[in-house]
């Protein structure tokens, strides 16, 4: 029996619909190692002299939290009560992942900020050809 793509493909954007429906104003509690997440653009038009490296020549970078707080963004975008808990450091890099998380109206009182350490942050270079 064959079924018409386009067919398939509405039923199942309704399923999807109705299943986005039904989790909104849903609670979960999300416990997770937080870090943050930064990406700097630029090109690199010469080696390194002491390694056979490119030299990035950085124009632009951004931060977004990541690991389990980008989740806890993405839970709250469908809808859900989400409590977040976690545990970061008393640094710069903590203070972006708080801004971010108060900005996606997720509440940050589950939030443990350690003294002396730093927050996990994963760096992503991006080159222009």
């Amino acid at each position: 029996m064959t079924t018409d793509p386009e067919t398939t493909r509405q039923e199942g954007l309704s399923r999807l619909i109705s299943l986005l429906e039904s989790i909104d104003g849903s609670k979960v509690t999300l416990i997770g190692d937080t870090m943050l997440d930064r990406y700097h653009h630029g090109f690199a038009n010469n080696l390194n002299s002491t390694a056979p490296v490119p030299v990035l020549k950085i124009l632009d970078s951004e931060e977004s939290p990541g690991a389990s707080a980008h989740i806890a963004i993405g839970l709250t975008s469908f809808g859900m009560d989400v409590s977040f808990h976690t545990a970061i450091g008393d640094d710069v890099e903590a203070s972006s992942i708080l801004k971010s998380l108060k900005s996606n109206d997720i509440d940050i009182g589950n939030i443990i900020q350690v003294e002396d350490r730093s927050t996990l942050t994963k760096i992503r270079f991006f080159a222009s050809r």
